[in-house]
């Protein structure tokens, strides 16, 4: 545990600025006027095609799961 919280630390203050940095538990980096979410998931396709209602859903997804956690409205 203690080496995860030191590699958080470490990541905060490389990227730190004058303003605040607030990093979830789920990835999510929130500061004063930028807010960085990292997802993955996996969507059908090739190399030229992805399968647009599964991007629409997985997204769709994501959209809602902020919307329950406060984080947009």
């Amino acid at each position: 545990m203690a080496s995860v919280l030191s590699k958080v630390a470490r990541s905060v203050v490389a990227n730190h600025s004058d303003e605040f940095t607030i990093l979830t538990k789920d990835g999510l980096r929130l500061t004063r006027d930028k807010m960085t979410v990292q997802r993955d998931y996996r969507v059908d396709g090739n190399k030229r095609v992805l399968n647009q209602p599964q991007v629409r859903q997985s997204l769709q997804r994501i959209f809602g799961e902020l919307q329950n956690a406060g984080v947009i409205t």
